[in-house]
């Protein structure tokens, strides 16, 4: 007989991790803001995130912009607008011309999100063509490991470390001779001088007022239009384990998850930024992996020089 697998959900279970639709600004046609705008009113949301938005365990609206909205760093106001006739009017009087959305085949969330994506576009006059990758071919798209970047727009993850500590957005959006995950080349003086004045903020609530700053401008720019949060219903054995705690952003898909005493204090406390394993943004947090990969390769050295000394010996 099959062994029993009890389902839980955790009705307070958040993910930080984020997708969002990424404009290639160096190229027609968003390098015209009117283009990245009419793409962004013609998009409801609610309906990219799916009929179970709301629910437990769902994906949420990205209504307050590049963080999530639980986020103790998001305190603005709802920043998306959705008006499809006026995106209707921009994609007829502006001579919009069709456009390529690329995504990863193998994701089927950011590719789900994609179709509603380009659904809507088309609803709203956008001559919008969704284009599916494979992981090596959507790299190559975004100008990634050195190539020359292809898309028109594409949709990618936001990674949850932005929401733990909004000094993120600054590889995602800086400049981008510096920023490492700015493959959208998205330039703006204005965001790299409060980007500047944010890591050197003296209190808690001056931080809090630049990042709001931070937040209305890319929503005005849109070098991208963050679209939802990801949310989860998670399956285990409690028969073989069942004392997880839920930690803000990363479930418990998080070291921390083995934690004793419940989803008390550890849960709420302001959490460090995690490695999520869930997040499936390509190489979008693929350096955080790095002191792990480096400490592995030093224990493996390690062990073969001991090896070797011994023979010798």
């Amino acid at each position: 007989t099959q062994p029993r697998i009890s389902f839980t959900r955790f009705s307070d279970e958040i993910s930080y991790v984020g997708t969002m639709l990424l404009f290639n600004t160096a190229s027609a046609p968003f390098d015209r803001l009117v283009a990245r705008r009419a793409v962004a009113r013609a998009l409801d949301l609610e309906q990219i995130a799916g009929n179970a938005a709301g629910s437990a365990g769902a994906p949420v609206p990205a209504d307050h912009g590049m963080l999530h909205p639980r986020s103790r760093w998001s305190r603005t106001p709802v920043l998306h607008r959705f008006d499809r006739e006026a995106a209707r009017r921009a994609f007829a009087e502006q001579g919009i011309g069709p456009f390529r959305i690329v995504a990863p085949r193998n994701d089927p969330v950011r590719l789900a999100a994609a179709r509603r994506v380009v659904s809507a576009l088309d609803r709203a006059g956008g001559a919008a063509r969704l284009v599916e990758l494979s992981p090596r071919q959507f790299d190559r798209a975004l100008g990634r490991h050195g190539a020359a970047a292809t898309f028109d727009a594409a949709v990618v993850g936001i990674p949850a470390l932005a929401s733990h500590d909004p000094a993120f957005l600054r590889a995602l959006f800086g400049d981008p001779a510096t920023a490492p995950l700015n493959n959208g080349a998205y330039r703006s003086a204005a965001f790299d001088e409060l980007a500047e004045r944010a890591a050197s903020a003296a209190t808690v609530r001056e931080r809090r007022e630049i990042v709001d700053a931070q937040l209305r401008l890319l929503a005005r720019e849109l070098p991208a239009v963050p679209l939802l949060f990801g949310g989860g219903t998670l399956a285990y054995r409690p028969t073989t384990y069942a004392g997880w705690v839920s930690i803000r952003g990363s479930g418990l898909l998080d070291k921390r998850s083995f934690l004793a005493g419940g989803t008390g204090a550890a849960a709420s406390a302001p959490a460090a930024p995690p490695i999520d394993p869930i997040d499936r943004s390509g190489d979008d947090d693929a350096f955080s992996l790095l002191p792990i990969i480096g400490a592995i390769l030093l224990a493996l050295i390690g062990g073969v020089a001991l090896r070797l000394r011994g023979a010798r010996a």
